[in-house]
């Protein structure tokens, strides 16, 4: 039986997209310094055990030295009191090696972490471990979804070909309903200050300018205020609204 290669294993684990399995998003995404995204050791665990249930897990540990006795500590400790975790996961006969600093939820390193520090660190070492076999290895590049190589994906079906457009039928214009305009006119105008009451009447005349109910002689007359209308007072500007205004209303009622 031909042993399992790394390759092997990357093709598999590197493939799996974190934020839809079985529609179910595995990671979490945490804001402090930086928002980042993670993903849970649980869930991790779980994808290992569902490829590859014979994985283990090892941690490094140190030997100390005290006047008074030699122990070991599964944590490394610097000058500066700041530690650092180091996993090492098996699957079959190939190995992975990580190490990970104990920090807060800053990012910081944490001098003379307590114990669930480490543990959490733990947790963080174990999964940055897992990319290094191709689990959520994206997540650490900053990407939201594993890279497919082109050869694996799946091709697109070819589009269907469009059906000719059949050609529209020629309809009449339908004539403009000023109906709406004209009620928001009523329920707005009172309201309105003096320059945007001026523009709403100026608005309404242009509109019905050219209507049809209205003679030859009162379009020259409506289009040629309308050219000098930024230079008349609004007296005079209300006075053509409302005589328009009347007009429309009667219209609408015919």
């Amino acid at each position: 039986m031909a042993k399992l290669t790394y390759k092997e294993v990357w093709e598999t684990l590197g493939k799996v997209n974190l934020k839809d399995i079985g529609g179910k998003d595995y990671t979490e995404t945490r804001k402090g310094k930086f928002t980042a995204t993670y993903l849970p050791w649980a869930f991790a665990w779980e994808v290992l055990m569902n490829n590859y249930p014979d994985a283990r897990v090892e941690w490094k540990e140190w030997e100390v030295q005290t006047n008074v006795e030699t122990y070991t500590r599964d944590v490394l400790t610097y000058d500066d009191r700041t530690c650092m975790v180091e996993c090492t996961i098996w699957i079959g006969d190939l190995h992975r090696t990580m190490w990970l600093p104990v920090y807060d939820f800053k990012h910081d390193a944490v001098a003379n972490p307590n114990s669930h520090q480490i543990n959490t660190a733990k947790q963080r070492c174990f999964v940055k471990c897992l990319a290094m076999y191709g689990l959520g290895h994206y997540i650490f590049a900053g990407e939201d979804v594993p890279t497919i190589p082109e050869e694996t994906k799946p091709k697109p079906k070819p589009k269907a070909k469009p059906k000719p457009k059949a050609k529209p039928k020629k309809v009449e214009e339908p004539k403009e309903d000023f109906s709406k305009l004209e009620d928001v006119l009523n329920d707005t105008l009172d309201g309105l200050a003096e320059k945007d009451r001026r523009e709403t009447m100026v608005g309404f005349l242009n509109t019905h300018k050219d209507a049809e109910f209205l003679n030859d002689n009162s379009r020259k007359a409506l289009n040629d205020f309308l050219v000098k209308s930024d230079n008349q007072t609004t007296e005079i500007i209300e006075t053509w609204y409302d005589r328009l205004k009347e007009v429309v209303d009667n219209n609408k009622e015919k």
